[in-house]
């Protein structure tokens, strides 16, 4: 029921869930190491691009296959089903569409999530059950309160990533490290992080190599 494309390495792992003798269903996880991408296309069709150090859970349950949890960052292009809608859920919340392109970035180790709406329509349903509208161009952030903003954004700079290449626009160091960890499949440390963690940066990545970016942002 899912098609695996063949272009980067990307584990996968079936189990099964069980409760007290009691089965509640049988998932597949596609699991994307650092320094690697891959896409999946789902059994509804939906293709899905998967980022570094990512991770999709989809069930193979027939009535929940339009339902997958996403630990990490993902670019969707969902089937379009008005009678079923696809839900994408992380840890800060939901995000529910009925066919549309959107990316979703919510690594565990950032405590902050967002998603940008590319084309279409989407909602964001929250921890707190509120439900929230989002039209083409906008981006859907979450901070480590669990406060939220909505913003106009250009969504090829978030999204250009699945066409290898990694757009940074006035990012602070502190998120750029982490994408710069994920993009090359190291551990960046930096000497007196607390001064310059909010330093900003606007660069673009394309096939420079790790040492060659480290110069440039030290410059």
């Amino acid at each position: 029921a899912i098609l695996l494309l063949p272009t980067l390495a990307i584990s996968i792992y079936f189990y099964q869930n069980q409760s007290e003798n009691k089965t509640t269903g049988q998932v597949v996880q596609y699991i994307v190491p650092n320094g690697q991408k891959s896409n999946v296309i789902l059994g509804d069709g939906t293709k899905v691009w998967l980022n570094s150090g990512s991770t999709l859970t989809v069930s193979l349950d027939n009535t929940k296959q339009r339902n997958v949890q996403l630990s990490g960052e993902a670019f969707f292009d969902v089937t379009k089903n008005e009678k079923e809608p696809f839900l994408v859920t992380t840890r800060n919340y939901s995000v529910k569409v009925y066919g549309t392109q959107f990316d979703v970035r919510a690594y565990p180790g950032q405590k902050e999530s967002e998603t940008i709406l590319q084309e279409g329509s989407i909602s964001i349903l929250t921890d707190s059950k509120e439900e929230i509208k989002m039209t083409p161009g906008q981006a859907f952030y979450v901070d480590q309160q669990k406060k939220y903003t909505i913003s106009e954004v250009d969504p090829e700079i978030y999204t250009s990533w699945k066409d290898n290449v990694l757009k940074i626009d006035n990012e602070r160091l502190r998120d750029l490290l982490v994408r710069m960890e994920h993009w090359y499949g190291v551990k960046i440390q930096v000497d007196s992080y607390n001064a310059v963690k909010d330093l900003k940066y606007t660069l673009t990545i394309k096939t420079e190599s790790l040492r060659e970016m480290l110069d440039l942002m030290c410059y």
